[in-house]
């Protein structure tokens, strides 16, 4: 489901249907501009929402595993671990600053619709 930026009352009723669309599985995408002048004003706004159905620790590990990005990201072109400081979602008190989870830096490259 593809939204533009307005804010009309038939935008209201769009929201709606996205809304429940999002509910089904559908991924809603905004785009939009800046309104203001500035660094990188030029390029378009996109904003996407999806519901995805699973536990908070599921949703964890699917977020920390590099390889299912494009599961829940189709505009992902991939996504890479640089470097990993913990591993292990369910790490409790780990060596690395004594936080839980997993700490690591990734590198994302991204091509939204444009």
């Amino acid at each position: 489901t593809l939204l533009d930026g307005s804010a009309d009352s038939s935008n209201n009723e769009a929201m709606s249907q996205a809304i429940a669309d999002a509910k089904e599985g559908a991924v809603l995408v905004w785009t939009g501009k800046w309104k203001q002048p500035g660094h990188g004003s030029h390029l378009p706004v996109v904003r996407t929402v999806s519901v995805l159905p699973m536990s908070p620790r599921d949703f964890a590990a699917l977020l920390m595993d590099s390889s299912r990005v494009p599961t829940y990201n189709k505009m992902s072109l991939g996504r890479t671990d640089i470097t990993t400081m913990q591993s292990n979602i369910d790490t409790v008190g780990g060596e690395f600053g004594g936080i839980d989870g997993e700490a690591k830096v990734v590198r994302n490259l991204t091509q939204p619709p444009l």
